[in-house]
C-alpha cells in the first residue's frame, strides 16, 4: 500500500527511480502520503478511515484494488502476474512498464485510460475460492466493478468549514476559504456572517473549530462574497 500512496502524492516529481522537485511541493507531498497510510505499520492512514472518506466514497476500494493487483506481481502470485499487470497498465503513448513503479505511474499519469483493463486482473489473480463469496486478496475492500478512472481523491473538513467558496492558496500551500455560514447555525440565505477556515498543505485544518477566523460578536465577516480572506494576516487577525 505504501507504493500506491507514495506514487498518487508524489507522481508528478518521480524521476526514473528518484523524486526531485522544489522544497514546497515536496513537502506537501510527503504529508499527503500518510492521509492514506501509515507509514510506521504499512496499514490504513487516517484521513482515508474517517467517516467522510471511508463510508462516502469508493477511494478505500479504489486504493486497496489497485494494492491488490500489484501485490500479484511483487509476490509472482502467479508465474505471468508480471505480465498481466504490465499490459494492462500500458498507457495510450504505448511504452510497456517493465516493473511495479513503472505501472503504478502510467496508472496514476493516466488514471481514465481503460481502467476495466486492470479492474478485471482483481478476478484473474484473486478467484473466489469455491464455496466461499469474498476473494483472498491481501488488501480490503476491494471493488466489484470497475472504476471510471483511478483516481484517490480525499475529502477534508473542520476548522469551521461549511459552504465554503472562493478558496486561494498562500505562499506556504495552506489554503484559505470563506465560509458562508457558521457551523451548528440555522443557516439561512437572509444571513450570510460565515468566517474563514484555513487548511494546511496536506489537509489539516489550522483554523478554530467552530468559529474559525475573522469572526467577532455580533457578526461574521460575511462569507466568501467580501473577499476577506485576502486580508486575513497569518495570524488569523
Amino acid at each position: 500500500m505504501t507504493t500506491v500512496a507514495s506514487v498518487w502524492t508524489h507522481n508528478q516529481f518521480i524521476d526514473s527511480t528518484g523524486i526531485r522537485g522544489h522544497t514546497l511541493g515536496l513537502k506537501i507531498a510527503a504529508g499527503n502520503a500518510p492521509s492514506f497510510v501509515d507509514l510506521a505499520t504499512g496499514g490504513w492512514g487516517t484521513v482515508i478511515q474517517d467517516p467522510l472518506n471511508s463510508s462516502q466514497s469508493p477511494t478505500m476500494a479504489n486504493f486497496a484494488s489497485l494494492a491488490d493487483v500489484l501485490a500479484a506481481c511483487i509476490t509472482r502470485l502467479t508465474p505471468d502476474a508480471c505480465d498481466k499487470l504490465f499490459a494492462a497498465t500500458t498507457p495510450p503513448i504505448g511504452r510497456i512498464p517493465a516493473d511495479t513503479l513503472t505501472a503504478a505511474q502510467s496508472i496514476a499519469q493516466y488514471p481514465r485510460y481503460q481502467p476495466g483493463r486492470l479492474f478485471a486482473l482483481i478476478a484473474d489473480f484473486y478467484p473466489v475460492p469455491q464455496g466461499k463469496i469474498f476473494r483472498m486478496v491481501p488488501y480490503m475492500p476491494y471493488l466489484n466493478f470497475a472504476p471510471s478512472a483511478w483516481v484517490l481523491p480525499l475529502k477534508y473538513t473542520g476548522g469551521s468549514y461549511i459552504a465554503g467558496g472562493k478558496a486561494m492558496f498562500g505562499s506556504e500551500g495552506n489554503m484559505w476559504v470563506g465560509n458562508n455560514f457558521i457551523v451548528g447555525e440555522q443557516a439561512q440565505d437572509s444571513s450570510w456572517n460565515g468566517n474563514a477556515t484555513k487548511f494546511d498543505g496536506n489537509g489539516k485544518p489550522l483554523s478554530p473549530h467552530s468559529m474559525g477566523f475573522g469572526w467577532v460578536p455580533g457578526g461574521g465577516i460575511g462569507g466568501p462574497d467580501g473577499g476577506s480572506v485576502t486580508l486575513l494576516r497569518p495570524d488569523g487577525t
